[in-house]
């Protein structure tokens, strides 16, 4: 074999490589979304609004991925993507006053917004979910204006801003 045939060899290869890299992909799709109503085991998160889209990870393999791999690791890879959203396990000062602006729901003590982690393991399975925490929120309005929506930090504060004596 000469040095020419040779190179074109290894050309070849390489671009054989390089298309069989992500030879086999599957997704694992993640958000979070919310509700006001709590959901318990086997209750679809389907029609559920959604709060955040989320980083959707992706496995790949020369070869194959099997479904095992994907339903192994989809759910804490979604779960570590809310956290990282989140900036921690439940909402921050950070991104509760997001969460609270897309939600646009009155949510006091006692009646939360209820947060889920979904993920969907692509065509490994069905849409699936974790319950993160509670968030809630104020609705404040004053006459003229639109309403805006304030975030109230793990639910403490008992009485809104706009009526601190309730």
């Amino acid at each position: 074999m000469n040095a020419h045939s040779a190179t074109a060899l290894v050309a070849v290869a390489v671009i054989i490589m390089t298309i069989g890299i992500d030879a086999d992909r599957k997704h694992c799709f993640c958000d979070l979304r919310w509700s006001t109503t709590q959901l318990v085991s086997g209750d679809s998160v389907n029609s559920l609004p959604v709060l955040y889209d989320l980083t959707n990870p992706y496995y790949t393999h020369f070869i194959h991925v099997g479904c095992s791999r994907v339903l192994e690791h989809c759910p804490d890879d979604c779960l570590a993507n809310a956290h990282a959203s989140m900036g921690g396990a439940t909402m921050t000062n950070q991104s509760g006053p997001d969460a609270c602006i897309s939600a646009a729901t009155n949510a006091p003590p006692g009646s939360p917004i209820y947060v889920y982690a979904s993920y969907d393991p692509s065509v490994c399975g069905d849409r699936s979910w974790q319950y993160i925490g509670p968030l809630c929120c104020w609705e404040i309005s004053f006459p003229g204006y639109e309403s805006f929506f304030l975030y109230n930090h793990e639910c403490n504060d008992s009485c809104p801003p706009n009526n601190p004596s309730c």
